[in-house]
């Protein structure tokens, strides 16, 4: 919540700049509509809640894939190990 309040403190100032630059007009902040901007960073608040949630889906996926990997690996190194065994025993006759 904090990053998204000092993204708040960031992005205002430079939406306000490029519109006022963008326009070529000149505003004052008697004309800034605060409920508007508030209702936005609400739903740029809503967004983000989705994306994090979502991340986290995707960090635990990655850690399940990543689990899943290692187990494959050490099953593939335990049959790898067996056939070194076979094949030195076969050789060893």
């Amino acid at each position: 919540m904090k990053s998204l309040t000092k993204l708040g403190a960031v992005v205002l100032p430079l939406a306000l700049l490029t519109a006022c630059a963008s326009s070529g007009h000149h505003h004052s902040l008697d004309t800034v509509d605060i409920t508007a901007i508030k209702d936005h960073f609400g739903r740029v608040e809503a967004h983000v809640g989705k994306i994090e949630t979502h991340l986290l889906q995707v960090e635990n996926t990655a850690n399940v894939a990543l689990e899943t990997a290692r187990s494959a690996q050490a099953s593939a190194d335990a049959a790898n190990e067996k056939v070194d065994r076979m094949f030195h025993k076969a050789m060893s006759k």
